[in-house]
């Protein structure tokens, strides 16, 4: 990148391969590595990473995946002139594309997956403004993984914040690069979270709103298990499937707690 003034930081989460020491190898004198003495899963462990880059000074953090790769040269220059055009922008996006060139994230066109916020800003990658983490917090904990991302933007927008868009820059993500491994975990938090997040957030609203709101991304599932029926794949099917209904009976029944 173009951009001088930037660290990378990357946080080991606990892995029980050699990923570590190949990072050590590859890239020691480019990035700095902080290894994490156990598995903390994804918001835990992307807190630690921002913590640590705030107790640096840091006065942007671009919190991004992993299995992303082909940023743009200016992609840093850019997306920091977007947050001298606004004092009150505190979190800022761009275009994502998948390995193939196709667009995943379109800046012209934000994707609501719950009514409660737009999501202009990609799930994969965006640059918050430090002051933002005073005011609001961090990513939620309790969630774990999914829609994390959507809890944060709702709290950041109540605060008086703005998020933007820049689409002049880009990256591309594979999508699944950890989680396709962990089909259960997967599946499990995606729908847990989701009935946990129409619970928070459109409470006032009628039963069968809620509901509605709940069954529509559910279909993700639902074809994912037939799929793997179809595959003969009986055994992932039933993982699935347990994961969905556990998802459920924990979202309905269980209270998100603070």
């Amino acid at each position: 990148m173009k951009y001088p003034n930037f660290k990378i930081l990357v946080i080991d989460d606990g892995s029980t391969d050699d990923s570590y020491s190949k990072l050590i190898e590859n890239y020691g004198d480019k990035v700095e590595l902080i290894q994490l003495d156990k598995y903390y899963e994804y918001c835990i462990s992307l807190n630690k990473g921002i913590k640590c880059a705030l107790n640096r000074k840091a006065k942007f953090v671009f919190v991004v995946n992993n299995d992303t790769k082909d940023f743009s040269d200016d992609y840093l220059d850019e997306i920091i002139k977007c947050f001298s055009k606004n004092e009150k922008i505190g979190i800022v996006g761009s275009n994502v594309y998948d390995y193939n060139g196709r667009c995943i994230h379109d800046c012209a066109f934000p994707k609501f997956p719950l009514k409660i916020v737009a999501m202009n800003i990609p799930t994969e990658g965006y640059v918050i403004k430090d002051e933002v983490f005073g005011k609001i917090g961090f990513l939620n904990e309790k969630l774990v993984r999914y829609f994390e991302d959507v809890d944060f933007l709702f709290r950041l927008k109540k605060a008086g914040y703005i998020s933007m868009c820049c689409p002049q820059v880009s990256f591309a993500h594979l999508g699944g690069g950890t989680s396709k491994k962990q089909p259960f975990i997967q599946n499990y938090y995606r729908v847990r979270n989701l009935i946990w997040m129409v619970k928070r957030y459109h409470s006032g609203e009628s039963f069968i709103k809620r509901l509605g709101y709940i069954l529509y991304p559910m279909k993700t599932h639902v074809v994912r298990i037939f799929l793997k029926l179809i595959q003969f794949k009986i055994i992932a099917s039933a993982k699935v499937t347990y994961a969905v209904i556990l998802g459920i009976m924990h979202g309905w029944c269980h209270e998100w707690n603070e």
